[in-house]
């Protein structure tokens, strides 16, 4: 199938036995390292260790990993063979495919584009840092001061062109949020309706429309009974969100 064809890349298997084996390092784009991710890929190189010749660690001309720093781990604590290829100009490229995939999610890209000096990236991750219970989703749309993500919005956050221009409404948005943590007596609002995403949004909506009391609803929602924990709808909670503003029964 493949004769005729041009050679572009080398694929080169590294092994215990070279000095390069321990030596390769992340680069600092290079995502978390996830205990749980890790665990799971070793068990699976224990059985098949050579399907990592398919899927080659890339590596660019100062040694730094750009991709494939969860098999470079997983290898070299198993002793097993890896595999890498050179690369170059990555960070064009990777952010390329990484749009246009699922490998990456929102907290990948928002470390990306901190690292590489975006000041709305870095400010983002410092809001997450200090709520997170808030999804990653959801606060992008904080940032871009609507209820809901559109599919424009989430790309343009993966490309690096999230802006600063709704600061003071991001910042008294996830204020409101956090007053709402463990709030109500009828029952509680449980931590995890608080951190679901659909309650998240669809208190973003209640918080945009002006006829919305939102000190009201808090002092409703300590007296009043409410489904909130029951529902998993965006639309329900909706509903239940206003229905405990207005008090009706």
């Amino acid at each position: 199938m493949f004769t005729n064809l041009k050679v572009e890349r080398s694929v080169y298997e590294v092994t215990d036995k070279s000095p390069l084996y321990r030596e390769l390092k992340p680069h600092k784009t290079q995502r978390i390292v996830k205990s749980s991710h890790l665990s799971n890929l070793i068990d699976s190189c224990k059985n098949k260790g050579s399907a990592l010749k398919d899927v080659p660690i890339l590596v660019d001309r100062y040694g730094k990993i750009r991709e494939g720093h969860h098999r470079y781990l997983a290898a070299t604590a198993l002793g097993i063979p890896y595999y890498i290829m050179e690369v170059s100009h990555m960070y064009d490229n990777m952010i390329a495919i990484n749009t246009n995939q699922r490998n990456w999610n929102d907290g990948d890209f928002s470390n990306y584009w901190d690292v590489m000096g975006r000041t709305p990236y870095k400010i983002y991750n410092q809001v997450k840092g200090e709520h997170p219970h808030i999804s990653y989703g959801v606060l992008v749309s904080i940032f871009n001061k609507k209820s809901g993500r559109l599919q424009s919005d989430s790309k343009e956050f993966k490309e690096g062109n999230l802006t600063l221009d709704n600061l003071d409404h991001v910042y008294k948005t996830v204020r409101q949020l956090a007053q709402l943590k463990n709030i109500g007596k009828n029952p509680p609002l449980d931590k995890s309706t608080h951190s679901k995403q659909q309650f998240q949004s669809a208190m973003l909506e209640a918080l945009q429309n002006v006829s919305f009391n939102f000190e009201k609803f808090k002092k409703n929602l300590t007296t009043k009974k409410h489904k909130l924990n029951i529902l998993g709808k965006r639309t329900d909670m909706l509903k239940e969100i206003y229905r405990i503003e207005r008090k009706e029964e």
